[in-house]
């Protein structure tokens, strides 16, 4: 189930004692060792420099790479990324500035998106006065789902992020989105691998919650490349794919090799 724990008043740390506390202390596979590092997250939020002198040294350091290799929309800044998980930073912008946007800065922040996570995600509310949130629990998040699916929902609430307070997201059982602020507000987002990596991010349609879409892993794309080596080396491109469909842990990703296989595969959807 998701976690929210108050705000409270701490002490504030530097970004480098965080680091150093969850490196040591936190076993990022485990929700329960993630959710009770929740008070060190609160003691970063509460420190109110940390972020503009990290963001003031990292572009004095080279402003040129400055988020290089950033995947994310201009939404998130990425602090620090392991092994073990990300730390960054996301921007929440208020509903007046969506509106001079429209439809695709709606979608880039998440706003009115439905989906779930393939990440365990701790979150702190650090500036603002912070996004709403209409929570959901899938009841069977490792049941293998196909587009169109319409999973079996539990509904949770609306719940808010407000400053100093702390949300838990359990990895691809909870299932929400975003409502825009009333003022610019900025989240500090512990994002953890689980223990079922292999298993998709879904998105849901707002009004009937069936799957409109999943949103792909890096072995997707070698699933297409494989496919459009099948031409040029059959018998490479062919072996390959029948260990993805034979040994892959993931369900969704031994049908698409599979069907890759029978010339069925549909690429990213």
């Amino acid at each position: 189930m998701p976690a929210k724990i108050p705000s409270v008043a701490c002490r504030p740390v530097s970004l480098a004692e965080y680091v150093e506390h969850i490196e040591a202390e936190v076993d990022f596979r485990d929700r329960d060792s993630i959710i009770a590092s929740a008070p060190m997250l609160q003691r970063l939020a509460a420190n109110k420099n940390f972020l503009g002198d990290w963001l003031i040294d990292q572009l004095s350091a080279d402003a040129s790479e400055f988020q290089r290799g950033n995947d994310y929309n201009y939404q998130s800044i990425v602090l620090r990324v392991t092994d073990d998980y990300m730390l960054r930073v996301n921007f929440w912008v208020p509903e007046a500035h969506i509106a001079k946007h429209g439809a695709r800065e709606t979608m880039a922040f998440g706003y009115d998106a439905y989906h779930n996570h393939n990440f365990n995600l701790l979150t702190v509310g650090y500036s603002g006065s912070g996004y709403a949130t209409d929570i959901y629990r899938m009841r069977e998040p490792f049941r293998a789902h196909e587009i169109g699916d319409v999973p079996e929902l539990a509904a949770l609430g609306r719940w808010h992020l407000g400053r100093g307070e702390v949300m838990f997201y359990d990895a691809f059982a909870d299932v929400h989105s975003q409502i825009a602020p009333a003022e610019l507000s900025v989240s500090i987002n512990l994002m953890t691998h689980s223990t079922r990596d292999t298993w998709p991010q879904y998105m849901f349609d707002t009004r009937t919650m069936a799957i409109t879409g999943i949103v792909g892993s890096p072995l997707d794309a070698r699933i297409h490349l494989l496919t459009l080596a099948k031409p040029m080396v059959p018998g490479v491109a062919n072996e390959a794919l029948q260990e993805l469909a034979r040994t892959d842990p993931s369900p969704r990703l031994r049908k698409l090799a599979a069907d890759a296989l029978d010339d069925r595969f549909t690429g990213w959807r």
